[in-house]
């Protein structure tokens, strides 16, 4: 899956973006400029993929999300960016149960759920 990904590094016009990767938590905006970023752990400049990804986490790219974005289509190599870039929040979802004492059956669901969708996005 990542091997033709292994041979090409990504130029840096590519990765002069802010991507935010956080769910569900808006950038401030002010007057249509970005006056500031919740949850901006999850931030960082990079490939705009990485933040399609979080954006798509459970969402097929079918062609009304793809036309969302002014594609027509994602290519071979943009798809497999964006299964791996899904599979971070999944793992962090997994992860931050352990420190934040989260325990129980809705716990346990929670994590075979995120799992799921590991084994979904890496084609396991």
């Amino acid at each position: 899956m990542v091997d033709s990904l292994t041979k090409r590094r990504l130029s840096a016009p590519e990765l002069d973006v802010l991507v935010r990767r956080a769910l569900g938590v808006p950038l401030v905006l002010a007057d249509g400029r970005i006056e500031g970023i919740i949850d901006p752990e999850r931030a960082l400049f990079g490939d705009p993929l990485a933040e399609i990804a979080t954006v798509a986490l459970f969402t097929e790219l079918d062609d009304d999300f793809t036309a969302g974005y002014g594609r027509q289509a994602f290519t071979g190599s943009e798809q497999t960016r964006i299964a791996l870039y899904r599979t971070y929040p999944c793992l962090v979802m997994i992860v931050e149960g352990v420190p934040r004492g989260y325990s129980g059956e809705e716990r346990d669901g929670h994590v075979r759920f995120f799992r799921d969708r590991l084994a979904e996005y890496l084609e396991l």
